[in-house]
């Protein structure tokens, strides 16, 4: 991330924040450290910045980020609660909790909090893509193929929507379609790793 841009992305949570050379070194450290694998210490990297600026909404969302990649799941959805206070309508910080109670398998609870971003975000890609999932995921299949549907209609070839719809049809026992689907992924991604494991007990 650029400097200029992460200056542009402090000032937006305040005047004070932004303009402290603390802050800006503190987040390019914790990029640093990010970078090389140590959410431990990306996370340390902000401490002052989060005891500066408790309520910020770059911080909590930053941090919610980082406690999710270190498997601080609690940690995690705390900073994305306190960054959704901050930003009611924030789309990402509702995606990043719905990340942590995926990874959780709590499908009724991602649910939930996908269709909240819905709301706000009707065609909002990664709530959809998550969204899919989470409704495959909870046996809600034609659901799933719907949601693919309205986002193949805006993106024909994405690949991970053709995926989605993919296995949204597997799971609905059309294997002729899911097949035709996934040879379609291996043209667009020969490498897909969906693509592979589908075909993967075909060729067995």
């Amino acid at each position: 991330m650029s400097r200029p841009f992460l200056f542009a992305l402090l000032l937006a949570c305040g005047a004070a924040f932004g303009q402290s050379n603390g802050v800006a070194e503190a987040y390019y450290r914790s990029f640093q450290y990010e970078r090389s694998g140590d959410n431990r210490n990306a996370i340390l990297a902000l401490a002052d910045v989060l005891k500066s600026f408790p309520e910020s909404y770059t911080v909590n969302l930053r941090l919610g980020w980082l406690h999710f990649n270190a498997g601080n799941f609690a940690d995690s959805l705390e900073r994305y609660q306190k960054a959704v206070k901050a930003a009611p309508y924030s789309t990402e910080a509702r995606v990043g909790q719905a990340a942590v109670l995926v990874f959780q398998k709590k499908w009724g609870d991602a649910e939930a909090l996908l269709l909240q971003v819905l709301t706000i975000d009707l065609y909002n890609y990664y709530g959809n893509l998550k969204l899919a999932y989470v409704l495959r995921m909870g046996r809600k299949p034609e659901q799933a193929e719907k949601l693919a549907r309205k986002m193949l209609s805006l993106y024909p070839s994405d690949v991970s929507w053709l995926v989605e719809l993919g296995w949204a049809r597997w799971a609905q026992k059309d294997l002729a379609g899911a097949t035709a689907l996934f040879n379609d992924v291996q043209v667009l991604d020969p490498e897909n790793l969906d693509a592979r494991s589908y075909f993967t007990p075909v060729k067995k």
